[in-house]
Parts: structure tokens; sequence; C-alpha cells
């Protein structure tokens, strides 16, 4: 196959708007409705490789359409269809292919919980680029909303076809829809965020798009967003009306992060509304929705979402939702007040403030204000006065001499932090425990001892002989156990003697494992019944599950508590990209590069601020109190899941340069008064 030209027919009978909603006239003068979807905007693909390529499928461009080929047997591409009729619908295929036997396309339709097949048809040689229409023997019924569909080179040849478009046209409308069919549901329209038909953005993070798509948790999703990036959406409106849009969106950046949502309306997009976005997580999504309602004539919209925020690094998107709320006007709609601060939606500036927040006369707290202009809000603000122009860390305090932070230059005696910028309470200091820090030049077994009991639902075995000391560093090593297939992963688990609690600070200088698996740093009081849990890291370098592009500079940060069979969790995640300030000498270095130091000042009952290399980054607050005393804990290891990040590969478990956890040393101190 090393001529599959590029070269083909463009038919003007398919020059239409990306999975364009559209009406032909029939004989009868009945109306059918027909959609058509673009071959590149698949959400999803999969299959075989065998043509060595990097993606199952390709998007290529033919006399200035865009289609896909590359597709071996097996191969597969998923849509997600939208219809406003149900009914039955013909399909027709514009597809082309130079092999003289074996092809095939079949058609599958995701109905209760699996792949239903609709129907196979051989497609005949004519040229890879001759898009030749091609029909589905028999119909196909499809309820109104969106369906997911699937179509997969079905033929055994190992080449099989290049496509264009599928078009599916209304023949006969169910019986229960309305006469005219045009009186529909009113209700919500749910857009996944992965479906978008075109991008468009600033490449500030060197990826080969805008925009990528992933998967986190079993659904879709698209990150990598920066400011000024974009997704276009084809949205089917039933009813025309004033929308209420929410975004299913996750961020971990503190400040200056905003989405924004715009109609095409007569050629020119149209603004309608636009939200602040809170840092909870990259994948902690959250609804959040905006303050001004958006105009949607019925129909299909061409709908887009940018990413409106200043900070270089933005958001990642799941889904939004449009909620009908009252019928189209021209004028000034009802007096909405969508975050229940006060402030009418006319006249608040500040949209989604967060919940019981105190604002002023503009409907803004001091969380989404930055009144000295040094990109940190007001609410962490600690220098609420910083002159302009002048480099700050991430309280809004200028920066040392030479704006650098070097964590390796940090005073020992003290937490990093204080080197940096000192928030130490006044009338407090810092006062060592011993009996929780160590510089491990030597294994001491009065402050450390390896636990051995496992994860359930993982391949993990941990042992003794798999930790130990040696060279200056605590080390844990995940080695390879093949006659073992239900516990092949081998490692081990290191814990105090001693516990602690609040208030005090610990931190710890590690280098993670450069394999799929987790590096652990963590305080816990030893009881799952009743359970006070700190996790300072959770971190996979090297994720092998393709689900999770930002491991490799995300710290995952949460707490845990049990109490009574009911768990209260919140996650702290932070990525060393964008929350250390452009001084601190670590900024985006990735964690299997160099050591990494990793802390934790549990303040009260309530709080838990997290830090990374000297800095402050996310942190957590409790509902109910946070009092236990806990041991200090580091462990390795693994679990076939994507939020783990997959499972490792067995030869990364005979690699030594690869598959050990080094801790440099542990210092923990407790807050006492002077």
């Amino acid at each position: 196959m090393n001529n599959r030209n590029k070269q083909g027919l463009k038919y003007s009978a398919l020059n239409v708007t990306l999975s364009s909603l559209f009406l032909l006239g029939m004989a009868n003068s009945a109306q059918a409705e027909s959609v058509r979807l673009q071959a590149e905007s698949f959400v999803a693909s999969g299959g075989t490789f065998a043509d060595g390529n990097a993606n199952p499928i390709n998007v290529y461009s033919v006399n200035g359409a865009q289609a896909i080929n590359y597709i071996n047997s097996g191969d597969y591409v998923e849509y997600d269809l939208a219809v406003t009729t149900a009914g039955i619908y013909s399909v027709e295929y514009f597809i082309g292919t130079n092999v003289a036997s074996g092809s095939a396309i079949e058609l599958f339709m995701y109905e209760n919980g699996a792949w239903q097949s609709q129907g196979q048809t051989t497609v005949p040689a004519a040229g890879w680029d001759n898009f030749q229409a091609l029909s589905l023997t028999n119909e196909i019924s499809l309820p109104a909303g969106t369906s997911r569909i699937k179509l997969v080179g079905a033929g055994n040849n190992d080449w099989q076809w290049n496509l264009e478009s599928v078009l599916f046209s209304l023949e006969s409308a169910d019986d229960n829809d309305d006469d005219e069919g045009n009186n529909p549901v009113v209700g919500t329209i749910k857009v996944e965020a992965e479906s978008f038909v075109s991008q468009g953005g600033t490449y500030n993070d060197q990826q080969q798009t805008p925009v990528t798509t992933y998967n986190v948790a079993g659904q879709g999703a698209i990150n990598y967003i920066n400011a000024g990036d974009f997704t276009d959406y084809a949205v089917a409106v039933s009813e025309a009306g004033m929308y209420q849009v929410t975004f299913n969106v996750g961020t971990a950046i503190t400040n200056n992060s905003a989405i924004e949502i715009l109609v095409k309306e007569a050629g020119q997009w149209v603004s309608y509304a636009q939200a602040s976005v809170p840092a909870f997580g990259w994948d902690d999504f959250r609804p959040i929705t905006a303050t001004a309602i958006v105009k949607l004539p019925a129909g299909n919209q061409q709908v887009r979402i940018h990413a409106s925020g200043s900070n270089a690094w933005q958001w990642n998107l799941e889904s939004f939702s449009l909620v009908w709320q009252q019928d189209i006007t021209d004028g000034p709609v009802q007096d909405l007040d969508a975050d229940n601060d006060g402030v009418i939606d006319a006249n608040d500036q500040c949209a989604n403030t967060p919940a019981n927040a105190s604002v002023n006369a503009n409907g803004c707290a001091l969380s989404q204000l930055d009144s000295d202009n040094d990109g940190v809000n007001d609410e962490i603000d600690q220098c609420n006065a910083t002159p302009a122009g002048t480099s700050v860390d991430n309280t809004g305090c200028a920066l040392p001499s030479g704006n650098i932070i070097d964590v390796n230059t940090a005073d020992p005696t003290l937490p990093s932090f204080v080197s940096f910028n000192d928030n130490t309470p006044q009338g407090k200091k810092w006062q060592k425990v011993n009996n929780l820090s160590d510089e491990f030049d030597v294994w001491d077994s009065s402050k450390w001892i390896k636990t051995n009991w496992n994860y359930g639902g993982t391949p993990v075995n941990m042992l003794n002989q798999n930790s130990g000391v040696e060279n200056g560093n605590l080390w844990i090593r995940a080695t390879l156990n093949e006659n073992n297939p239900d516990q092949w992963f081998e490692t081990s688990r290191v814990r105090s003697n001693a516990k602690i609690k609040f208030p005090m600070y610990t931190e710890s200088r590690i280098k993670v494992a450069n394999i799929s698996a987790y590096s652990t740093f963590w305080l816990n009081n030893g009881d799952i019944n009743n359970r006070d849990e700190i996790d300072i890291i959770e971190i996979n370098p090297v994720p092998t599950c393709n689900c999770q592009p930002d491991y490799p500079w995300k710290m995952n940060s949460q707490y845990f508590i049990t109490k009574n069979g009911v768990t209260e969790r919140h996650h702290g995640n932070s990525d060393n990209r964008t929350d250390l300030s452009d001084g601190n000498t670590l900024q985006g270095v990735l964690w299997t590069e160099e050591y990494h130091v990793f802390g934790a000042w549990w303040k009260d009952a309530h709080t838990v601020q997290f830090y990374l290399n000297g800095e402050p980054v996310n942190k957590v607050n409790t509902q109910q109190a946070f009092t236990l005393e806990q041991h200090i804990i580091w462990d390795l290891w693994t679990q076939n899941s994507s939020w783990v990040g997959g499972l490792p590969q067995k030869s990364d478990l005979l690699n030594d340069n690869n598959n050990i956890m080094k801790v440099d040393w542990i210092r923990t101190w407790s807050l006492v008064n002077e």
C-alpha cells in the first residue's frame, strides 16, 4: 500500500457545514430531517494499528475537504449522532477504496449497554479518494436526541476504505411525534466536550493541535487548553429560547481561568456568557453556571467554547449543558442572579462567586479580585499593595533578591518556605520533631517500621526486602515475580513509629520511580473505620493508560475522613508547570528528572496547605473535624485503573534505573509558642 493517493473527487453535494442539520423537500410536500456526519468529527477511535501508525486512523485533506484514511480491518471510529425527530432513517456513506475485494463497512449503535450491529455493506473499488455514495441496504431506527454510533472496517482485507462523510435521512417519523414535526420537548441539551467539530488557538503548549482529547475515569474530556484556544460544536436545538449554560469543568489554576460561550449569528461569533473557573483540580470536574443566558434559535446552531482567561493554562472540560429558561427576547432578560450573591446578573462583574462569600457592590468576592494586579487574588494575597512590575511568589509577595526560589538552598533547620516567604504566624516558632525527621544515613528502627498489608484489587505484594537505606537515601524498589500472577508487583511500605497532629509541617525530598505506579508520601492514623488521612503526593510520572497526559507534572494531593461508614474526600491537586513561580528553579521539571520537595502544613482541624519545592500550592478544607494523630508513610504501588494511570510494563520492573523510589530526607516540625 505504498501509493495511497490523496487526490480525489470533491462533490458539490457534499459541500455542507460540519455535522449540519438541514431539511430536504419531499415529493409529498412533507419535510425530512437529514444529518451529515463529517468523517473527521469522530469522538473516539481504536483498532489494530496494523499499519504501524501511531493512531488507528488518520485525518487528511483532499481537494479542500477532510476525510479519514489508513483504515485496517478491525479499525473503528465512534460518533455522537444528534437528531431532533425520532423515526426510521436511511444511511448513505460517501466512501472510497482501491481494494478489489474484502472491503466492508459495518454500522453499530450503542443500545442498552452494548453495541448492536445495524448492518454491513461491501465497498466496491473505485479509488481511495473517489468518494461514491454507498447506501446501507436496510434502514435504521433512531431516537430523538443523541446516539453513539460506531463504524468498523469489517472486511477481511488488511486495508479497508477511506471515508468523507455519512448522511442519515429521515424516511418516516415515529407516530408519537407531533403532526407538524415542530413541537419538540423543552429540556436540557448536553454536549460532550470531545464532540467538537473544529478547534483553534495559540499552540502555546507546543502540542500538535490546540486541543487534546483524553479519557479520565471512563469519560471523555478535552485538555491542554491555553488562553485563546477554542472548540466549535454543532448543537441541535429543538426549541428556540434563552438557555442557561453550565460547564462541567476543572482546573488547577488558582486565578485568571475563565470559560466563555459564543454563538454564530449572521456569520459573526457573538459572546453570550462567561464564567470564572475555580481551582479544584484538572480532572475534578465541577458544574459552573454562567450568570448570563444564551439566545438559541431552533435548528442546528454553531456554538464555540473559548478559553477567555489570561493565564497561559486554562481548564479541562468534560461537557456543557444548556437548559431552557424562557422564550427568546431581544431586550433585557429577567433579573437573574445565577451565583446567588445578592447582585443581579446584569450588574454582577464577577460570575460564579463562591457560596456564602461576602461580595462588594459589583458582586465580587476577595477571591475574584486582584487589587494590585500581581496575579494573586486578594483572598490569598499576603502583600496586597505590590508595586507594579514586581515579580511575586504564589502568596503575592515580592520574590527575594534575584527572583530565584531554589529549594535546595533553603535553611535545613526550618521549613523550606521560610527561606523564601516566611509566613510563620506571629508569636509562633517551628520546633523540630526529631523522631519524625531523618537524613537517612542509616536505617533507624527506632523511627521507622516496614508494614506489609496489601491493597485490595491490585497486583501488589508488600515485602520487607524491597526497601532499605543506602547511599544517603531511603529506597523502595518495585520488582517482578512472574511466578505469582496475582501479586507480580513486589514492593514495600515504610511507616513512622511515632504519630503527630496539627499544628505541624512535614516535607520530604523525593525522586519518584520512573514506572507507571504511584510513588506516595502520606499521613494516616491507622484505623480504616475511623480514618483521617492526608495524601501529600500520589505521583505516577509515566502513565500507560493513554488517559492522564498531565501526570508527568501533576502532584495528586487529597484528604480522607471516614466516620461511621461515611467518607469525606477532597482533592488539592497541583501542577508544577503552572503553580510554581517563574523564579522557581524546578518549575516544569519532570518528576523523574530531579528530586522534588513535597510538604504539607496541617494548620488546624479543617485546613491543610500543600507545598511544592518551597512554595505553597493548593490546599484543602474539611467539613468534619480532622483531629486524629497520624503516622508518616511512603510506599510504591499500582493498580489497573485510569485514576492511577494504568499498570507498568513488567519489563520496567527489571530495570533498577527506573523501578526505585528514592527519599533523600524527611523533616518535620511542630508549630509552638515562642
